[in-house]
């Protein structure tokens, strides 16, 4: 199994792999059954906070286009700043998980699309690919460490990175790696990318 290979070489609980499987979409054979685009808004610095109407947007635009993937919703806390979304048609909303849980959901995703964090690293170490928007200039000293990777920063204006850009980007990641056929199977092929504000 693709995830349990992720899961042991980053000394997860392979043990818990049935028990995660039907949260992060998997059958009992650990074949993924369905796609899935994972958000992850949640950020410890307020000035790389994006809109909640922004984050409302991206979801509305994401089910309608990819209405063949799960969206999954992944807060810190319930008390979470983007609680709102769990309430969006369409969205699977994963309260209070675990690391491994947490680790297992990044590892499935077609992409992941999250605010900068520690989520940005995380994403790229299982081969996923990652959208990572920020109010910081942070591609030049903190890029995650990858080819699978494109950071929207806009500093000190972080709602100047709009809905459509973000869409935009999701769309060519997902093309690229022809995820449904062949997960990940040109994820090392793509270049780094930055669009910076500045």
């Amino acid at each position: 199994l693709r995830v349990a290979g992720v899961m042991r070489r980053a000394g997860l609980q392979l043990g818990r792999l049935p028990e995660l499987g039907s949260a992060i979409g998997l059958d009992r054979r650990g074949v993924v059954m369905q796609p899935s685009i994972a958000i992850c808004p949640d950020v410890n610095r307020d000035d790389s906070a994006w809109p909640l109407l922004h984050w409302q947007a991206l979801v509305a635009h994401l089910r309608e286009r990819y209405s063949d993937h799960r969206l999954r919703l992944v807060l810190a806390s319930p008390q979470s700043s983007y609680r709102e979304l769990a309430a969006l048609a369409g969205v699977q909303y994963l309260p209070s998980v675990s690391f491994d849980h947490f680790a297992a959901v990044l590892a499935e995703s077609a992409l992941v699309i999250c605010a900068e964090g520690g989520t940005s690293h995380l994403a790229p170490a299982f081969g996923t690919p990652v959208i990572v928007l920020s109010g910081k200039t942070i591609a030049r000293t903190w890029m995650p460490w990858t080819h699978g990777a494109v950071v929207l920063e806009a500093p000190g204006r972080i709602a100047d990175i709009k809905p459509d850009e973000v869409l935009q980007q999701a769309d060519a990641w997902l093309r690229a790696t022809a995820w449904c056929a062949t997960p990940h199977a040109n994820f090392h092929d793509s270049s780094c990318q930055q669009n910076s504000r500045s």
